[in-house]
Formats: C-alpha cells, sequence, structure tokens
C-alpha cells in the first residue's frame, strides 16, 4: 500500500512540475525609440496600427502608450500579429517618406524587441495651378531623387512628410516637357512648405 501511495505521490509530483514548466509566456513587444543621433528619446507616443491603411490615415489605433524615461516601452498580452508602428515626440517622427521600416511582426509566447529611429520632420506639398497640363514634381537631396509626384491640373497632394534638411525641388510640364527647378530649400523640423506651380 505504502509503494502505491508512494507511486502516486511521485506521479502527480511529475504531473503538476510538468504543468507548471509548460506554462506559456506572455506575449510582449518591447520598443526603444532613439532619434538620429542615438540618444534615446521618453515620453515619445507610440501608436500600433492593424492595417496600413490606418497608419497612413492615422485612424483606429489597436495600441497606444509612451515611451518611460530611458526611451524604452514594454507592452504586454497584446495580439501576436505584424503591426505599423508609429511614434512621435514633438516634431520628431518615424514616418517620413524616406523610412520604409514601420512594420513588426509580434511573435507569439516571447518578447519580440524593435528598434525605432525617429527623424526631426517638416511636411511638404504640391499644387497645379494649370487648367489643362499634369505636372509632375520631383524632390532631391543630396543629389539622390527621393520622391516624385504627378498632380493634376489645378490638382493638390496631401502633406507628405520629409526628413528635415536641405531639398531641391523642380516641377516638369509633362506636356512640353519643360523643367523648372526651385531654389534649394530648407524644411525646419516642425516646418510646413506649400510648392505651387506656375
Amino acid at each position: 500500500m505504502n509503494i502505491l501511495k508512494y507511486v502516486g505521490c511521485v506521479f502527480f509530483m511529475a504531473v503538476w512540475g510538468c504543468a507548471k514548466e509548460n506554462k506559456e509566456l506572455p506575449t510582449q513587444l518591447q520598443l526603444k525609440v532613439a532619434d538620429k543621433n542615438g540618444d534615446l528619446v521618453s515620453g515619445a507616443r507610440v501608436y500600433l496600427y492593424n492595417t496600413e491603411s490606418d497608419w497612413v490615415n492615422g485612424t483606429n489605433y489597436a495600441y497606444s502608450f509612451y515611451t518611460d524615461s530611458k526611451g524604452e516601452a514594454l507592452l504586454v498580452n497584446l495580439d501576436a500579429k505584424r503591426y505599423y508602428i508609429y511614434v512621435v515626440y514633438n516634431c520628431l517622427q518615424n514616418k517620413v517618406v524616406t523610412n520604409t521600416d514601420y512594420t513588426i511582426a509580434v511573435s507569439p509566447n516571447t518578447t519580440t524587441l524593435k528598434n525605432i529611429q525617429l527623424y526631426g520632420a517638416g511636411g511638404m506639398s504640391f499644387r497645379n495651378n494649370y487648367t489643362t497640363v499634369t505636372i509632375q514634381y520631383s524632390v532631391s537631396k543630396n543629389n539622390s531623387l527621393i520622391a516624385s509626384y504627378n498632380v493634376a491640373p489645378l490638382g493638390q497632394t496631401p502633406v507628405f512628410i520629409f526628413e528635415d534638411g536641405f531639398y531641391d525641388v523642380s516641377v516638369k510640364n509633362l506636356a512640353n516637357g519643360v523643367v523648372t527647378n526651385f531654389i534649394k530649400t530648407y524644411l525646419n523640423c516642425g516646418g510646413s512648405i506649400p510648392f505651387s506651380f506656375p
């Protein structure tokens, strides 16, 4: 009888111990947010979106939180899936035209790590005052083309967010091929430049 009790106790402890060891770890996301100089940014607002459309429009975020005094944030028990990330602090943000690193795939039952770089950012918009001709705006930095936008007659683009700095902007008349260059332009952090032609 004692042997049965002993075997029963050993069996119970083995099952209980294994069950305890197999407990799932929480699904977590740990972010570190820094500026382009590598300085960690505390108090940055972080938004996670389920879809790229919501991310682009800044609507229907799934989670929102702030970085701590070390420029870090830990989100626990979130859904394991791909998220689109928008981080902002004053005029710094990660959502600039040249940044393509704006998603994170959160893995289940583990801590997913992600470093986010913020850029000084400002906006540019582009208007076409012709009534019958489409024009193309081109934006370059350090002699490298960053973006181009075709604007229909009497059309206006939304505001596009660029990293602060000097830019060369030109406009091409798509009817006759004539290119007009604007003077070199400096975009301030938090600034906005509306371009209009002619």
